[in-house]
């Protein structure tokens, strides 16, 4: 199972191919996307199709995602499914070249994914004045996926990025601290968190009215 990236820089909406049977361009971040992709074999070269099926953590029901695939990959919409950990299996059929009873098939199975397509909780703990700085104060919480990242803007400023209190933005929970000069007016300091899955959340605090 492949993810791109919140820049988009791999997009895991079909597997990279040969330059000769590339038809060119781009592929784009398409967000919730994910992809399974696969290898199949037939030892007397019968064409091979695919159905591709998930299951929820901790059921013991599967459900169809695509039937009938010609390609060994398959692109789909995981904002269709709750958030949770899912295994897929592919099963291969050599159908085409041979008629019930005939036919034969094979299925694999993915250890168990994460599909996380909600934000992290961002809580503003603190906003105060500290000196000659404002110190605002965050809590990211994300169920399933680590917090990677965070970053911090002044009004419409670029962003900067902050580092995690711990040192390391890699675990579900991340503290951060956002710190900058006070300005001689008011002022909307921003901060924005990523985490793994590609799910952005944000905080505000408004100054001087938020800080203490």
């Amino acid at each position: 199972m492949t993810n791109p990236d919140e820049n988009g820089i791999y997009a895991g909406l079909e597997p990279p191919r040969e330059p000769s049977a590339d038809p060119g361009g781009r592929r784009l971040f398409r967000k919730g996307f994910r992809t399974v992709t696969w290898r199949g074999a037939d030892p007397n070269g019968d064409p091979l199709r695919y159905d591709l099926d998930g299951k929820r953590e901790g059921t013991d029901t599967w459900f169809p995602v695509r039937k009938d695939l010609e390609d060994s990959w398959c692109s789909f919409d995981t904002t269709a499914l709750p958030d949770g950990r899912y295994r897929f299996r592919v099963t291969a059929t050599d159908r085409l070249a041979n008629p019930d009873p005939e036919a034969l098939t094979a299925s694999e199975e993915t250890g168990l994914v994460v599909v996380d397509n909600s934000p992290p909780v961002l809580k503003l703990e603190s906003a105060r004045v500290a000196g000659a700085d404002l110190e605002v104060r965050l809590l990211a919480t994300d169920a399933l996926s680590p917090v990677t990242k965070a970053e911090g803007a002044v009004n419409a400023d670029r962003w900067r990025p902050l580092a995690a209190e711990d040192g390391a933005a890699d675990s579900p929970v991340e503290r951060f601290v956002f710190r900058v000069p006070k300005p001689g007016q008011g002022a909307l300091l921003s901060v924005r968190v990523l985490d793994a899955a590609g799910n952005w959340a944000a905080a505000s605090a408004e100054y001087p009215k938020d800080f203490k």
